[in-house]
C-alpha cells in the first residue's frame, strides 16, 4: 500500500476536502504500508486538504486507572503521581495515533483519560476545555462537538465499532445509568504552561459492550459507508446521524450497547454496590 492508494480509498469511502474527521485505526490491518504510519497520516491530510481537520484518540485510560479514579473520588483526594503529562504520556490507541500525537502542530486536549489530538483549522475549537466537561466523551467534548458539526465524520480504519469512542459519548448524552461513576474525581495533569487539574467523572469499569449492535441501522440510514483499502475494512460514518440513531435506540432499550455479560455485570454491580472489582470475576 502506498500513500496515494490509501488516499484513493479514503475518497472512495466518502471523505472530502473540508471534512472534520475523527480516526480510529489499526496499522497492522492494512498489510504492508510503504512509509508506515506517516504514510497513512499524510494520505488523510492530503484527502482532507487545508480546510479539513483531523482528530485522533489519544486515550490513556485502562481499568486500573478507572479504579484508581473511583477510589480517589470516594476519598475526595487527587491522584498521585499525575496520570497525564500532556506532552509525554503515550496513547495506547495504536501506532498511527501515537505517531500523529508527536507531529509538529498537533494539539492535544487536556482530559486525563480520553484526550484527543487534532490538526487543522478547527483543532482548538474541537478540543477546548475538554478537561472540564461533565464526562469524558459526552457534552462539551471533542466527540460530541464532532457530532454537532454538519460535516463531522468518524473513520474506522481496520477496526470496527468496538473502537468507536463516540458511542460512549452518546451513552453519556442519553444519561444511561451504567455509563458514568456518579462522583467527580480530581485528577492532576501536567501541561506545557504548568500543572493543572481536571474535575471529571469516569466511565464505569468492567462493563462489556457490543458497540456494533446498531451498525445495520447506520447503513440503512445512509450514515455509514463500508469499503476496503488494501486488506483493511474501512467505515466512514456521519457522526450526527449515528448519534441520533443511537439515541433513539437507547431510549427504547438502555442496554442495547451492552453485551449479555455486560448486562449481568451491571446487575451485579447495582446489587452489591461495588464498582472497583468485577463482580463476575470471582
Amino acid at each position: 500500500m502506498s500513500r496515494q492508494k490509501i488516499a484513493e480509498g479514503l475518497a472512495r469511502a466518502g471523505m472530502r476536502p473540508g471534512d472534520t474527521v475523527l480516526v480510529h485505526s489499526s496499522l497492522s490491518r492494512f498489510g504492508y504500508v510503504d512509509g508506515g504510519a506517516d504514510a497513512v497520516i499524510d494520505a488523510l491530510l492530503q484527502t482532507l486538504g487545508p480546510d479539513g481537520t483531523l482528530l485522533m484518540s489519544a486515550i490513556t485510560t485502562d481499568t486500573q486507572m478507572v479504579v484508581r479514579c473511583i477510589k480517589a473520588a470516594d476519598m475526595s483526594t487527587p491522584l498521585e503521581p499525575p496520570p497525564l503529562d500532556v506532552l509525554n504520556t503515550k496513547t495506547w490507541a495504536g501506532t498511527i495515533p501515537e505517531t500523529f500525537r508527536k507531529r509538529p502542530g498537533v494539539v492535544r486536549s487536556l482530559h486525563p483519560t480520553h484526550s484527543v489530538t487534532a490538526f487543522g483549522p478547527r483543532a482548538n475549537e474541537m478540543l477546548d476545555n475538554h478537561q472540564n466537561a461533565p464526562g469524558p466523551c459526552g457534552k462539551d467534548t471533542p466527540f460530541m462537538r464532532l457530532a454537532d458539526t454538519d460535516r463531522g465524520f468518524i473513520l474506522l480504519l481496520g477496526v470496527n465499532h468496538e473502537s468507536n469512542t463516540t458511542l460512549h459519548g452518546v451513552e453519556e448524552l442519553a444519561q444511561i445509568e451504567y455509563v458514568l461513576y456518579p462522583k467527580l474525581c480530581r485528577v492532576p495533569i501536567l501541561t506545557p504552561e504548568g500543572p493543572d487539574e481536571a474535575q471529571t467523572r469516569v466511565h464505569m469499569p468492567f462493563l462489556s459492550r457490543r458497540l456494533g449492535a446498531l451498525e445495520t441501522q447506520y447503513i440503512d440510514q445512509r450514515a455509514q459507508t463500508v469499503t476496503h483499502i488494501g486488506d483493511s475494512y474501512v467505515r466512514y460514518i456521519h457522526a450526527a446521524t449515528m448519534r441520533d440513531v443511537t439515541l433513539a435506540a437507547l431510549e427504547q432499550d438502555p442496554t442495547v450497547l451492552l453485551s449479555d455479560i455486560g448486562r449481568q455485570t451491571w446487575q451485579a454491580m447495582r446489587r452489591t454496590g461495588v464498582y472497583t472489582r468485577n463482580p463476575l470475576a470471582s
